[in-house]
């Protein structure tokens, strides 16, 4: 589970550093050169991680297969055949996080790129029908119409941006009256407000987003410290079994 989640994370950077997102860089100590392509920055760090992940895939299907046809009487393919694969599994993830953690920490962000991309995408018409029911006080299904009739105005018009003064010549058209003003639509429909608003459970805001890292930094915290635990009682473990097999042997 934990490496298809590096894959999708792998996928999800492969798409943002291509020439048509341009929303990410790789650092050069993560890219490659292409063979014949001079402008080429290829991210074959990412393609390993992805091919690494396979190898998981592969271990665990290995196992499962050997242990379908095993009776509970006796389990000598789970105990002798299906370990090995566990062990490379393992260590496919670690060199797979370790690709993973080079990546992240040498990426470079292009905000101004992906600001533009928000202003051109229309990302912001569910705000607008969001602010249309808080405030203006329409259904959502009136106002998620309007908004549609927005977006098509808009996408037909080349240059044109979905704003305040679009929604309100919508509703306008359609005949529904509206104490909001341009102002007012504009400022609730801002990207970085609409991240704001959005504070709740689970949610992208900036400071749930902060309570969830730390939330996941003390479980993180809480593994480890069982790990450690759980590695230290077996190493003591197996220092007891060395001196009782020595005390054996010895006589």
């Amino acid at each position: 589970m934990a490496g298809t989640v590096l894959s999708r994370l792998a996928t999800d950077l492969y798409q943002w550093c291509s020439f048509e997102y341009a929303y990410l860089e790789l650092s050069d100590a993560t890219a490659g050169t292409s063979s014949i392509m001079p402008q080429k920055k290829n991210p074959f760090v990412l393609e390993h991680v992805r091919s690494k992940v396979a190898h998981l895939d592969a271990a665990l299907l290995s196992s499962l297969t050997s242990w379908k046809g095993v009776a509970y009487t006796h389990n000598q393919e789970i105990a002798g055949e299906s370990e090995h694969l566990v062990e490379d599994a393992f260590e496919q993830f670690g060199a797979a996080s370790e690709l993973m953690c080079c990546v992240v920490k040498g990426l470079k962000v292009n905000a101004a790129r992906m600001r533009q991309a928000l202003d051109q995408n229309l990302t912001v018409a569910t705000d607008f029908a969001d602010a249309l029911v808080q405030e203006g006080g329409l259904p959502f299904r009136v106002a998620h119409q309007v908004l549609g009739l927005a977006v098509r105005q808009t996408v037909e018009h080349p240059g044109s941006r979905l704003d305040g003064n679009t929604v309100l010549s919508v509703l306008k058209d359609v005949g529904i009256p509206t104490s909001l003003s341009v102002d007012r639509l504009n400022a609730l429909a801002l990207p970085e407000t609409a991240v704001k608003r959005r504070s709740h459970l689970g949610g992208p805001g900036p400071g749930e987003a902060r309570r969830q890292l730390v939330e996941l930094q003390e479980c993180l915290a809480a593994d480890r410290q069982a790990w450690f635990d759980k590695r230290t009682h077996l190493l003591e473990a197996e220092k007891r079994l060395d001196y009782a097999v020595e005390a054996v042997i010895q006589g």
